[in-house]
């Protein structure tokens, strides 16, 4: 699968996305118990991941290609929360449709996470019928993104596609497009 960070803003100055990730998100990992718990996000085992966290903003595209799931898609959620709060911008998190959205924010990025974070469950609030996260005056919205209008009706000034290899060339051109 291959992912896709677009940015098209210069309000991107000073950049601590690296520390800011280990200190307000939480991932579910099987511990010793064997159970899954929710400990802090963390490069160890992923210290690629370092290296394009500290670099993700200069650059206003990023492609990612894979081959498997390697964990890339927290880094990115991660990322988006961190311009939507603390950069200012409106974001987006696309996959292929609505149907993968709603398994991945309940396995992959929950409220439960947002809440074990102090700066995140004070700043976040989730609206689950619509698919978005609202900060302030700033949106971190869930697209199904082969849906015409899940692109258009969003004011976006950063979007993440995930999975784009099963993602419409023609709706990744609009969304780009529309990039305020």
């Amino acid at each position: 699968a291959m992912k896709r960070t677009s940015v098209k803003s210069t309000r991107i100055d000073e950049w601590a996305f690296a520390e800011w990730l280990v200190r307000n998100i939480k991932v579910k990992k099987r511990t010793g118990s064997g159970r899954k718990e929710s400990v802090p996000y963390s490069f160890e085992g992923y210290e690629p991941y370092l290296g394009i966290a500290n670099v993700l903003h200069e650059y206003p595209e990023n492609w990612i290609l894979k081959g498997t799931q390697i964990g890339y898609s927290t880094l990115m959620i991660g990322w988006n929360l961190f311009l939507a709060a603390w950069k200012g911008l409106d974001c987006g998190y696309a996959l292929p449709d609505k149907v993968m959205i709603k398994p991945f924010m309940k396995t992959r990025f929950t409220e439960e996470q947002i809440n074990q974070s102090p700066e995140l469950a004070e700043m976040y609030r989730m609206h689950e019928s619509d698919m978005y996260y609202s900060t302030g005056e700033n949106y971190l919205y869930f697209l199904g993104a082969n849906v015409l209008s899940e692109g258009m009706s969003r004011p976006m000034e950063q979007v993440s596609l995930d999975e784009v290899t099963i993602i419409n060339a023609e709706q990744i051109e609009m969304m780009e497009d529309r990039l305020g």
